[in-house]
């Protein structure tokens, strides 16, 4: 399959249920977790961090896009909540004010990958405006956001 299909030349694009509006809220908060991805993948390679947890994570948010654009018709996050949720726990007591990562390579990154994943959830809830999205995704891009934090940390 060619790269260039020149079929989005026009301002649109296609997901399961056909050609879109790339102005769509859907293709925004498709673009947003793909954003997410590369950032972490980007942190990741920077920093030389332990790539099983960040290559879980890109994986889950390729199968989030996958279902948000419709080519999943269910998804299980139930599992991948509770490991987020088992690191914060583990982890929030090392919080005691808001964090200004100027000299911290890995906190400053992870500051900036968290503010990200947060525009993601504002646009998926955008999306879930017109197209029920389940709510454990909604819940995992927030519990997302909040491991980002608490990794600034560690």
């Amino acid at each position: 399959m060619p790269v260039t299909t020149k079929t989005g030349d026009r301002g649109f694009t296609s997901i399961k249920d056909g050609r879109v509006s790339k102005d769509e809220p859907v293709i925004e908060a498709l673009g947003n977790l793909d954003e997410c991805s590369s950032l972490i993948i980007h942190m990741q390679a920077q920093l030389e961090l332990d790539k099983e947890p960040w290559e879980k994570i890109v994986k889950e948010l390729y199968d989030i896009s996958a279902y948000v654009a419709g080519y999943k018709k269910t998804i299980d996050l139930e599992e991948s909540i509770k490991r987020l949720e088992t690191f914060i726990e583990a982890n929030q007591s090392k919080y005691s004010n808001f964090i200004y990562p100027f000299d911290n390579k890995k906190a400053a990154f992870l500051h900036y990958v968290r503010t990200v994943v947060r525009r993601a959830e504002r646009s998926l809830v955008r999306v879930n405006e017109t197209q029920l999205v389940d709510t454990a995704v909604l819940q995992y891009v927030n519990r997302l956001s909040d491991y980002c934090f608490v990794n600034e940390l560690v």
